[in-house]
């Protein structure tokens, strides 16, 4: 009744697959995959942060459970936390690279003179542009191949400021500890990985507040401290934060020392432009920091005011016991030998 062709059309049941002839000449089969990218099992910014915070308050609370108030425990995790993490693994290294970089200073002055005598002497001397222009390419190639020779890369002389993530993990802890909400830290977290996210089975703002109540500690409303009866609240008098921002300025001021020193031995050093716009910001935001800080409460000020404090007399106690040598400075004219 039907003929072969048609009836192996009809068996669909085959499972051999069957692929009609037809008169026209197709082109390659082209074929595709379709996949489901696997799920990423890395922790998001705001469980990272979540994880810092929780272990810190854990800490805070043993020490609270075993006799101190909270008055004392804030200024002692700030010294804490300079004594046995910031000076032996940021500040002490970031200043034998600065000691290294003083010690190299008569060999950079004397080969970028070498460098300038040679290039008196080159078919640039008749462009002066071009020439100063070679010079300073040559004194930053010879300089950055120093800094790798003797150890005092940009990343070495400056990493004490690896300090601040550290600083902003414990001052978010605190806020929220006291309930006023994220700090820059906790606001960037929110911003990579919105927590909201978390809870889409319920209603995102009410288990929000609920988390955000978890991490309150009461007893930081009740414990004072001198004219500070509530670490909740704002300091009345204001003397908090003009003192943070005074003791800011000097921490800075002092901290950068080494590099006065060089350019008031080398006038032609210049300070790395990375260098010199994180130094002029920091500055900048101590000045800043009085009229910014009048409404933030006293318990994040006293953190901030023991931890500037405990660095600010690290830096004293380091010039003092372990101060910067400072190269010896080149001579003015070129030596004269004395007479046979």
């Amino acid at each position: 009744m039907f003929s072969s062709r048609t009836y192996n059309c009809l068996k669909f049941h085959s499972s051999i697959p069957f692929y009609r002839q037809t008169p026209f000449k197709c082109s390659k089969i082209r074929y595709r995959s379709f996949h489901v990218s696997p799920r990423s099992n890395l922790p998001s910014a705001t469980q990272l942060l979540d994880a810092q915070c929780t272990t810190i308050q854990v800490l805070f609370d043993s020490a609270h459970n075993s006799g101190l108030s909270w008055a004392f425990i804030l200024p002692l995790s700030a010294v804490i936390v300079r004594s046995l993490i910031v000076l032996p693994f940021l500040t002490l290294p970031s200043r034998f690279a600065q000691q290294r970089q003083l010690d190299a200073q008569p060999i950079i002055q004397a080969r970028s003179r070498n460098y300038n005598e040679r290039l008196k002497k080159s078919p640039l001397a008749d462009k002066p542009l071009q020439m100063k222009k070679a010079a300073l390419t040559m004194r930053r190639q010879m300089q950055k191949k120093m800094a790798k020779d003797w150890g005092f890369q940009f990343w070495r002389t400056n990493i004490h400021f690896l300090q601040l993530p550290i600083f902003l993990t414990l001052t978010e802890t605190i806020r929220r500890m006291i309930g006023s909400g994220s700090s820059l830290l906790g606001l960037m977290a929110e911003k990579i990985s919105p927590r909201a996210q978390q809870y889409l089975d319920g209603n995102p703002e009410t288990a929000i507040a609920a988390l955000k109540e978890s991490w309150i500690e009461p007893g930081l409303a009740t414990e004072q401290i001198l004219w500070l009866e509530n670490l909740i609240e704002a300091d009345p008098t204001s003397i908090l934060p003009v003192t943070v921002g005074v003791m800011t300025f000097l921490t800075i001021w002092v901290g950068t020392g080494s590099h006065r020193a060089l350019q008031k031995n080398d006038p032609n050093y210049q300070l790395p432009f990375l260098a010199r716009v994180i130094r002029n910001g920091m500055l900048g935001f101590a000045v800043c920091i009085p009229g910014l800080t009048l409404n933030v409460p006293s318990g994040i000020m006293l953190y901030w005011l023991s931890s500037t404090t405990s660095a600010f007399l690290i830096n004293v106690l380091l010039d003092t016991f372990q101060p910067l040598h400072m190269p010896p400075k080149p001579c003015k004219g070129a030596p004269v030998l004395p007479k046979s």
